[in-house]
């Protein structure tokens, strides 16, 4: 099978942000004033200056270091619910509000604030086992829990994976 990638459509990306933003507001979550609102805004003013024709001003808009920033981090939270369909999935909720509420910027974060940011890692994580069709469930004390074959669950943490034979 030849290898392939789906290619990301920087025009379209603001779009797929905004149907996210439709999609977890859906859900019950709060959108507004948060990180995924503030990087929705970023992408729709780099889609704006571009179908404007109006490329000069896109680095005194959106400076290179927040485009790349808003950009990881979009994209992680995109992966990160793309595989559940239910975002009031059990585990899901709590951890998907916590995300939210986080700071932009990596380079905000303190010790003291990193927490959304591991949470995003995991949930990541969690729909990357999804697409690769394991049975993931986020509503235990792990991380992530899966079961690779018959009676082999894998109780993931972000600090390593524990093999658990029943």
């Amino acid at each position: 099978m030849p290898y392939s990638a789906e290619r990301t459509d920087y025009i379209g990306y603001s779009k797929r942000l905004d149907d996210l933003c439709v999609r977890v507001k859906a859900a019950g979550y709060r959108v507004e004033s948060s990180r995924l609102a503030a990087y929705r805004d970023t992408f729709a003013t780099n889609e704006l200056l571009i179908r404007e024709n109006r490329i000069a001003e896109l680095e005194s808009q959106i400076s290179f270091p927040t485009f790349l920033n808003d950009f990881h981090e979009s994209n992680e939270i995109l992966e990160a619910c793309n595989q559940f369909p239910d975002l009031n999935t059990p585990g899901l909720r709590d951890r998907l509000e916590k995300v939210l509420s986080g700071t932009e910027e990596l380079r905000q974060e303190t010790p003291n604030t990193g927490a959304p940011r591991n949470l995003l890692f995991e949930l990541v994580m969690a729909s990357t086992l999804k697409r690769a069709g394991f049975q993931v469930r986020l509503d235990r004390i792990e991380d992530v829990f899966f079961e690779v074959a018959d009676g082999i669950l894998v109780l993931w943490n972000a600090n390593g994976c524990i093999p658990n034979k029943n």
